[in-house]
């Protein structure tokens, strides 16, 4: 009973306070989590991310207890098409044509089956757990508790712990460079995703855009399976150059684009949406 009562405190705690519930809930799921699983991933790559997904779903349902009616919305058909019209610019440019010019470059497509499921698992454990912990529940608890008006300003604030996040990646084999770049244009994608999550009151439009993203990133025609050299890429060095272009381009782009589709003029609309 004691200890049901300290893990329910901690969960009033984090839920109360928006921004120490996001720096934790983003650490756990980014961060935390995959290094634990790190064992299973040593062992079988598709083994970790199935359980690494459904990890993230059992936190998902630990806090979605406190506030049932506010918490991640997964309105299935309602707002996929619009969040999807809306995040083209991200899945289209970042994920279909990057994965068409990967199959071109490579002569058309040649892989196996072990090779698309490998990809597959990967980019929808991405997709899934990142949007659920860095945009879903942060967002949806900053709403309850802060309110339309504060809203906007959190959008931009759990972006940028998300994008920090992966600061890490560089005690895991990543450039300097790399992991600064990765840094700006996550914060980027996170306003985007952030926002159109505003606007369709519906996490699936950015589960799939994210899938498509992290699907194309994943996706090498020459990966072989029975190399130690993993799929998920992000540990190549960078020169300088591409880098400014990442942060330049990727990150501050897509960041004002997902700013502009909440602007003033939508605020109304995203109150009825976050109404029902």
């Amino acid at each position: 009973m004691k200890e049901e009562n300290k893990l329910t405190k901690l969960k009033k705690i984090l839920l109360d306070n928006p921004i120490i519930g996001t720096i934790v809930i983003v650490l756990l799921i980014i961060q935390i989590i995959p290094t634990m699983l790190a064992p299973i991933g040593r062992i079988n790559d598709e083994l970790y991310f199935a359980v690494y997904i459904l990890s993230t779903i059992v936190i998902y349902y630990f806090f979605r207890k406190k506030n049932q009616d506010k918490m991640p919305k997964f309105n299935y058909g309602k707002g996929i098409l619009k969040g999807l019209f809306l995040a083209w610019p991200a899945w289209v440019l970042f994920g279909v044509v990057q994965l068409l010019s990967k199959i071109s470059a490579n002569g058309g497509i040649n892989f196996n089956a072990y090779h698309l499921f490998a990809a597959i698992m990967a980019a929808l454990s991405a997709g899934v757990n990142e949007e659920i912990g860095s945009r879903a529940l942060t967002i949806d608890n900053a709403y309850r508790v802060q309110g339309k008006i504060e809203i906007y300003k959190y959008l931009i604030l759990t972006s940028i712990i998300f994008g920090l996040s992966h600061i890490t990646n560089i005690f895991f084999g990543a450039s300097l460079s790399a992991t600064i770049s990765q840094i700006f244009y996550a914060t980027g994608f996170g306003i985007l995703f952030g926002a159109i999550y505003l606007r369709t009151g519906n996490i699936l439009p950015g589960i799939i855009a994210h899938f498509i993203i992290d699907f194309a990133s994943a996706f090498n025609p020459a990966y072989d399976p029975s190399s130690t050299e993993k799929m998920l890429l992000h540990t190549e060095e960078v020169n300088v150059v591409e880098s400014l272009i990442k942060i330049i381009i990727i990150g501050g782009i897509l960041a004002l684009y997902g700013l502009f589709l909440v602007r003033k003029k939508k605020h109304d609309e995203i109150t009825e949406v976050w109404s029902k």
